[in-house]
């Protein structure tokens, strides 16, 4: 994506470019020039690919402030419709110049815990950075100790095993609740000489309840049967589209239950203290049954070729890059079928996981930048049922006021 950064450059060796380098290569895939800019300190168990901030189409780069253990760099990330966000970044010297500590600009950023922020949905707290940091938030709650526990044992199949049946129900129905409810008045204008343009937004974060026995991999999308303020409006978006409200979950929001949909409500004409009744069908990805793994090696003897599992109705196909990296490709969305896939080395001891991932629309491709040496094995972890349902909820703990 075309990223517009202002306010400090590349070339600058200090605070601000070390952050001007770590967002430009975040937009360019980079993850080893975004991983470089990190502060050594934090880079250990960092995993997974640099993403940009999604829908973030300009940076501007503030005055750097000095800070008691280091540098305070704050930033506006402005979207494409106009929407901005802060956030500041912590920069810490080290013996080869400086970078960035993650930990310290959540903790700068929001005021709280970074590990109970990852804990308890950094993505929320975070928008709209949180999705280019969704990785890096994973392995930082994993670092720091935070929520997910060990992961649960997988049973070994064949890669042309049949896939055990599970006598596991799907949810009848659902009950959400509240997590934010926020009424929005704007005012701006472009220019001193430019005439005000008001604006208003309500906006509502709901999670659901889900039985244990199943894991949201994604909301497709909702459909509003009922959404009413205090005062009787109807409240429900006009010309819906059918994936309103999607969102795609990450590893560790999976881990954590995390299931939640965040949309825009219409405003009335008049006034709006609240909303007293919200109702509708959510349509859900679901994986659940039983945890099952394949092992799929050595690497060296399938480099080149295509190699089926019909356990899991896909192909996977390996190669290695000008640089000897290891390269696993699959048709678009395949890599939603895994819990996970865990790289072993000939010992059966698990490697650091650290790759980057890019996509054609046709298939999707994960190149890992930690060695995969040929000897190695890829454990394919997945759940024997997925699902994809429409389901009807309710959100409790209504009516709620904004007062």
């Amino acid at each position: 994506m075309t990223l517009t950064i202002t306010g400090a450059d590349s070339s600058d060796q200090g605070p601000s470019g070390c952050v001007v380098r770590f967002m430009a290569a975040s937009a360019a895939g980079d993850s080893d020039a975004a991983m470089a800019e990190i502060h050594p300190a934090c880079r250990e168990g960092l995993s997974g690919g640099a993403h940009a901030p999604p829908g973030v189409v300009a940076v501007e780069v503030q005055a750097p402030e000095p800070a008691e253990a280091g540098t305070r760099v704050p930033t506006r990330l402005i979207g494409s419709d106009g929407t901005e966000q802060r956030f500041v970044f912590v920069v810490r010297p080290h013996d080869a110049g400086c970078g960035i500590d993650l930990p310290a600009s959540m903790e700068a950023t929001f005021g709280g815990d970074p590990a109970q922020m990852v804990e308890q949905a950094l993505r929320a707290a975070v928008e709209p950075l949180a999705e280019g940091f969704a990785q890096m938030g994973e392995a930082l709650s994993q670092s720091m100790g935070g929520s997910g526990g060990d992961a649960p044992a997988a049973r070994r199949i064949a890669a042309d095993a049949v896939v055990p049946a599970s006598a596991v129900s799907l949810p009848e129905s659902l009950t959400a609740h509240v997590l934010e409810l926020d009424l929005h008045h704007r005012r701006r204008r472009e220019d001193p000489a430019s005439e005000w343009q008001a604006s208003a937004e309500l906006n509502i974060r709901f999670a659901f309840e889900l039985d244990p026995a199943w894991t949201a991999l994604a909301t497709l999308g909702v459909t509003l049967s009922a959404a009413i303020s205090c005062e009787g409006d109807d409240l429900r978006p006009a010309d819906a589209s059918e994936d309103l409200g999607s969102e795609n979950y990450s590893s560790w929001e999976r881990e954590a239950r995390n299931t939640y949909v965040k949309l825009a409500l219409s405003l009335p004409g008049g006034a709006c203290s609240g909303l007293r009744e919200l109702a509708g069908t959510a349509r859900l990805s679901l994986v659940g049954g039983e945890l099952l793994e394949i092992a799929l090696g050595p690497v060296g003897g399938l480099i080149g070729s295509r190699v089926e599992l019909p356990a899991l109705d896909m192909a996977m196909e390996l190669e290695r890059n000008e640089d000897g990296q290891l390269t696993v490709r699959v048709a678009s969305g395949g890599f939603d079928r895994f819990d996970d896939i865990v790289p072993v080395d000939a010992a059966g001891e698990t490697i650091n996981q650290s790759w980057g991932g890019s996509g054609d629309g046709q298939t999707d491709s994960r190149t890992y930048s930690s060695e995969i040496a040929d000897g190695a094995s890829l454990l394919l972890r997945f759940w024997s049922r997925r699902e994809q349902v429409a389901i009807p909820f309710s959100v409790a703990g209504l009516p709620l006021t904004l007062a």
